[in-house]
């Protein structure tokens, strides 16, 4: 199984590669699992109680990334998104 280190690491042909950018110009790591790459931020909705805002604080503490931004829970219960995901405004434009 193939890990990262701090350091740089070495592809199957010997070539470095290093861990903030595993990918290469051929492609040869397409398929590398996602848990390998880096962290999404946590996205929960914001609701009439403030636990979403509440458990917003408790992960930060944690030093979890976290967002309870463009997400709400409405009257009935269901979560109304009112803009793209944290991390993904760029791809939203």
């Amino acid at each position: 199984m193939h890990q990262f280190s701090s350091q740089s690491s070495r592809n199957r042909r010997g070539r470095k590669i290093k861990p903030e950018n595993p990918r290469v110009e051929d492609g040869e790591l397409d398929f590398l699992h996602p848990a390998l790459g880096p962290a999404r931020i946590v996205w929960i909705p914001r609701d009439a109680l403030g636990l979403g805002e509440a458990e917003e604080r408790e992960n930060r503490a944690a030093r979890i990334d976290v967002s309870t931004r463009f997400a709400i829970i409405n009257e009935a219960g269901h979560v109304d998104v009112e803009g793209p995901p944290p991390g993904e405004e760029h791809v939203a434009k």
